[in-house]
């Protein structure tokens, strides 16, 4: 990006083709491969370019009178705009194939629209200019980065989603983490001494690089194998290990029906943890245990033949 500045002339010509183009390759990549398309930094960067051509078209001097027709588009392009985000908000939901269209429509273009929108129109004025919201706007990005980590964490200690009181005080948790981050490291980075702001960043840039070394490492050796957390503990004779004992299922099962008790099963490492012992069969009987997880459980299922018996893998129910 430092490079295209430079070439200032065509500025603006070559943040709206690389827009394009980036916004071209995001739908490239999304059809073949979502999981990429979402989290890839490449799939995502036209996203940060629309933000990149706003900004530079808002700081190119206005000489040409604006057509009658756009004047009356930029008076309600905040409704737009946050017309778009609360139609998101609605429609995408965990089955929506997401970023895609559902991203370029809702969030990204409704965003857009609103930074673009004038500052007096009604919602930058009367919305987006209260101190509450504008608090919010000043922490969104450490907010960002705590929440996910906290709610993640709250899933594998409680290996379910956390009971609602615990993921709201998980969020708030996030709240007060993100003013921190905001008010003892974003703001002196960016609005401190020049001098020591840049060599926290450097410093900072080296702990990241660092961080990302070990990442990568750890991740190459299959994790931390030696340490004792790590060490499987054979209670009793006869147990197996986590991993066989999810696959044992996939191989002599089949995954439960109808979809909605499918999807909302819980999983494991990606494994859907909900399976049946006839293929497409109606639920008739449902059996559950309190009882520890054993794999020899699961053969309970072959003694019922003429019936469609019903298991679902949580500490809960039967295994």
């Amino acid at each position: 990006m430092w490079v295209i500045y430079q070439w200032k002339a065509y500025l603006g010509k070559t943040l709206l083709s690389l827009t394009i183009g980036f916004t071209l390759l995001h739908f490239y990549i999304f059809h073949p491969d979502r999981v990429a398309a979402f989290y890839a930094p490449y799939a995502r960067f036209f996203e940060l370019l629309i933000g990149a051509y706003i900004a530079y078209q808002h700081l190119q001097p206005k000489h040409k009178p604006i057509h009658p027709l756009l004047k009356i588009f930029k008076s309600i392009q905040s409704f737009v705009g946050l017309s778009l985000i609360l139609v998101g908000i609605q429609i995408i939901t965990k089955e929506s194939h997401f970023p895609g269209w559902y991203a370029l429509l809702s969030p990204v273009l409704g965003a857009a629209l609103i930074i673009d929108s004038p500052q007096d129109s009604f919602v930058n004025k009367y919305l987006f200019s209260n101190k509450a919201i504008v608090w919010i706007g000043l922490i969104s990005y450490p907010l960002y980065l705590w929440h996910w980590p906290l709610l993640s964490f709250g899933f594998i200690v409680a290996s379910q989603t956390p009971l609602l009181g615990v993921r709201i005080a998980l969020v708030a948790l996030a709240f007060l983490l993100a003013t921190l981050t905001y008010h003892f490291i974003e703001k002196p980075i960016r609005f401190g001494n020049y001098k020591t702001s840049k060599q926290k960043a450097i410093l900072l840039g080296v702990v990241m690089i660092i961080i990302g070394i070990l990442g990568g490492v750890i991740y190459e050796k299959n994790g931390l194998v030696k340490r004792s957390v790590a060490t499987p503990i054979i209670k009793h004779d006869g147990d197996t290990g986590h991993l066989i004992f999810h696959q044992y299922p996939y191989e002599h099962f089949y995954l439960c029906t109808p979809q909605d008790i499918q999807d909302e099963a819980l999983r494991w490492d990606g494994a859907i943890r909900c399976f049946q012992s006839k293929k497409n069969n109606p639920l008739i009987s449902l059996l559950l245990a309190i009882v520890m997880p054993s794999i020899y459980l699961l053969d309970w299922l072959k003694q019922y033949p003429q019936k469609t018996l019903f298991t679902t893998q949580d500490l809960r129910y039967l295994l």
